[in-house]
């Protein structure tokens, strides 16, 4: 009895598999029959707009054609900008040269500054007369004859040998120890005292000018250091000309690039 039950139950449900296999091949077929003809009515919008799609893609680059170049124009924009404020400071800083010279003018006008540069002269003129008289001393020196004297003396020939080797700077500094040499070895004569008595007068005399500083000096180095600003804004000036010259040709790389989009959907365009 239990085997015919089971039996029926296995005739049933391979009839109710045969039958729902049935049913899902059909609906796969629908779907994949219903999927085909989408695709195809896919195909068909796609064929049927292919120009309006063209277009949309042109002009959706050359929206962004568009924006490039508002990009870069509003660079340049910047960049005229500090090249405007650039040539203001420029002119700023020529005025400010040229009111340095009307100073520097009137200094040089003003009669302490003409007798700064009168003691200036005078200065430079016994400068040159102590050098002289120096030289000529330093000639008239028997050193062969001092060394000979002061041979035996350790200290005295190393001063004298000091003296040997840079008689000019020595003289200025110690020339009282000089004379001495000279008094002590015999070897002072009659126009090594003149030349000697001449420097000291000479050396007096320098002694008695007042130099002062010349205040155009700093005025002068003023000058330069504006000069120097004034460079500095013109190098700045050629590096923003250079940058404009390249916005440009970027533009106008840009602007051909629209036009060829442009032609490629047939519209012409009027240069």
């Amino acid at each position: 009895m239990s085997n015919l039950v089971f039996e029926n139950f296995e005739k049933k449900s391979n009839l109710n598999f045969q039958k729902a296999s049935i049913l899902i091949g059909n609906e796969l077929g629908a779907v994949r029959e219903s999927m085909g003809q989408f695709s195809r009515d896919i195909r068909k919008i796609i064929d049927s707009n292919k120009d309006y799609l063209k277009k949309n893609k042109v002009l959706g680059l050359i929206g962004k054609n568009l924006e490039e170049i508002k990009d870069y124009r509003s660079l340049g924009g910047k960049i005229n900008e500090n090249l405007k404020t650039l040539d203001r400071d420029i002119g700023v800083v020529k005025k400010d040269i040229d009111n340095i010279h009307v100073e520097i003018d009137n200094i040089k006008k003003s009669e302490s500054h003409i007798n700064n540069l009168k003691n200036i002269s005078d200065f430079d003129e016994l400068k040159i007369k102590y050098d002289k008289l120096l030289y000529s001393l330093k000639e008239m020196i028997d050193f062969k004859g001092l060394s000979n004297f002061f041979h035996i003396n350790k200290n005295d020939m190393e001063i004298l040998n000091k003296f040997k080797s840079n008689f000019k700077d020595n003289y200025s500094q110690d020339s009282d120890k000089f004379i001495s040499l000279l008094n002590e070895s015999k070897l002072m004569n009659l126009d090594i005292k003149k030349i000697i008595i001449g420097i000291e007068d000479i050396n007096e005399e320098i002694g008695n000018i007042h130099v002062g500083s010349d205040e155009t000096d700093e005025l002068v180095l003023k000058i330069n250091r504006e000069n120097i600003r004034i460079g500095d804004y013109e190098v700045q000036i050629a590096k923003d000309n250079k940058k404009l010259i390249k916005i440009q040709e970027s533009i106008v790389e840009v602007e051909k690039n629209i036009v060829e989009s442009l032609k490629e959907i047939s519209v012409e365009v009027l240069v």
